[in-house]
């Protein structure tokens, strides 16, 4: 579990406003957070895999609203 969580939203702003610059759009990110929890479950054996995947749950499922307030 993270001890700051603040640093991971830091961290997921910071991405997409570079990927804003860049003229990428937060559906990219989400695709990217997908792409990690994939590959996390196909290479990881289950055991390391798991501590981790809640993570990528909580960016996948915070990455929308992240997005929304920086739009707004």
């Amino acid at each position: 579990r993270w001890r700051k969580p603040e640093s991971l939203v830091r961290a997921l702003v910071w991405v997409l406003r570079a990927y804003r610059t860049q003229g990428v759009g937060a559906d990219f990110a989400a695709l990217e957070i997908e792409a990690w929890r994939v590959a996390l479950t196909a290479t990881l054996p289950p055991g390391q895999a798991e501590p981790v995947r809640p993570t990528y749950d909580w960016m996948a499922q915070t990455l929308p609203a992240l997005a929304e307030v920086l739009d707004g």
